[in-house]
């Protein structure tokens, strides 16, 4: 949680890697409604330098639940297979 200008968000990030070292795609959830349709996957590895299978999903509560677990599942496991172990 982060309380800046008296809002309070909520935000999980979920960073994958391997047991060799091996960085992966990285998944920041927030507790918002959606995510503004410049914040695109392409713009986070292009811009911040995060791995592609990197983005940011929306959620009520900003913590992983089984729905929006579905939907990392989907957008990670191509990004996973592509790591060099």
């Amino acid at each position: 949680d982060k309380n800046n200008a008296d809002c309070w968000i909520s935000i999980t990030v979920l960073c994958i890697g391997s047991a060799a070292g091996v960085n992966g795609p990285v998944v920041f959830l927030v507790q918002e409604k959606s995510i503004h349709k410049r914040f695109t996957p392409e713009r986070m590895v292009k811009y911040f330098g995060l791995l592609p299978g990197s983005c940011c999903l929306a959620n009520p509560s900003g913590y992983m639940d089984n729905k929006t677990w579905a939907k990392v599942v989907e957008i990670i496991a191509p990004a996973i297979c592509l790591m060099k172990v």
